[in-house]
């Protein structure tokens, strides 16, 4: 098949871009010139780069006529700086433009990369505006698609993490900070997360690119099912890592804002073949694994 990808220089993006690849997809990847491209740089020559910073939607819609599948997993989260305008281009603008394409191109399937923490109405503060965003792409991406008769199908991620990750991100961070044998001050840990490490999450993606869903709109939660606690997380590190970093948990006051997600209902994936594989066990290891292979 041929898809066409946004966000694919990005953590989530750049593993399911190499996997897209691996199985012999025909992968156009659609990114602005600042796009770091570290993460795929094995991949560049397998793939066609649509640069647009330098062509018009329009130019798209002429070279990529024939594409059979749209995934948008760009984002921006509106911190680090982000304004608004940044959000609201990658997380509305864009996609929509990238729906419309999909839609003049007779495209037959556009799948959106949603998150977690649009589950309910939890009060983020500084994430409000990406999460009201994602919301707001997901609630009129599906009618647009409805009218114009195009199945869209909705990906929510739940709390990822693997290897390549931001350096920003907690279980980055902390996993860094306990190779380091670094002291970590935490809160108690007692908020609740669904861990999916993102090999399990490409392949919940890959499932439904290649066993297209039978309904026009499709909404799946990607996740474990299982939620526990981030202290067990950092604990479950601590042990594999052996390290020798002193927990302060209880050190930073929780927010009381904080929400408790439940655990994603991962029953409709269930239903067309897909499971999580990785354990958290397993993921941890892989992580460090590849953080050492680097500093080789």
């Amino acid at each position: 098949m041929k898809i066409l990808l946004t966000g694919g220089t990005g953590f989530f993006g750049s593993h399911l871009l190499k996997s897209l690849v691996h199985n012999g997809h025909k992968v156009v990847l659609i990114k602005k010139e600042k796009s770091d491209t570290w993460r795929i740089k094995n991949s560049l020559s397998k793939i066609e780069v649509f640069n647009l910073d330098k062509y018009s939607i329009e130019e798209l819609n002429n070279r990529h006529n024939d594409v059979d599948v749209c995934i948008h997993a760009a984002t921006e989260y509106g911190r680090d700086g982000e304004n608004l305008k940044n959000v609201i281009e990658a997380n509305l603008l864009l996609p929509f433009n990238i729906l419309t394409f999909a839609i003049n191109t007779k495209c037959s399937h556009f799948i959106n990369t949603d998150t977690f923490y649009s589950v309910g109405n939890n009060n983020w503060g500084y994430l409000e505006n990406y999460i009201q965003s994602k919301k707001h792409f997901k609630e009129w991406g599906e009618k647009v698609a409805i009218q114009n008769k195009i199945q869209f199908t909705n990906m929510r991620l739940f709390h990822l993490y693997g290897p390549m990750d931001n350096i920003e991100k907690f279980t980055n961070s902390v996993i860094d900070k306990l190779l380091e044998n670094k002291t970590i001050n935490l809160t108690q840990g007692i908020q609740l997360r669904d861990f999916i490490f993102v090999e399990d999450a490409v392949r919940a993606f890959v499932n439904v690119i290649e066993n297209k869903p039978e309904d026009e709109v499709n909404n799946f939660d990607v996740g474990t099912g299982k939620s526990i606690m981030i202290r067990d997380f950092v604990q479950e590190a601590h042990n594999l890592i052996d390290s020798q970093s002193k927990l302060n948990f209880g050190a930073i006051t929780m927010d009381e804002n904080e929400p408790k997600f439940p655990a994603a209902n991962i029953g409709e994936l269930l239903k067309i073949g897909w499971k999580p594989r990785i354990s958290l066990r397993d993921g941890i290891t892989k992580i460090v694994h590849s953080k050492k292979s680097l500093d080789l």
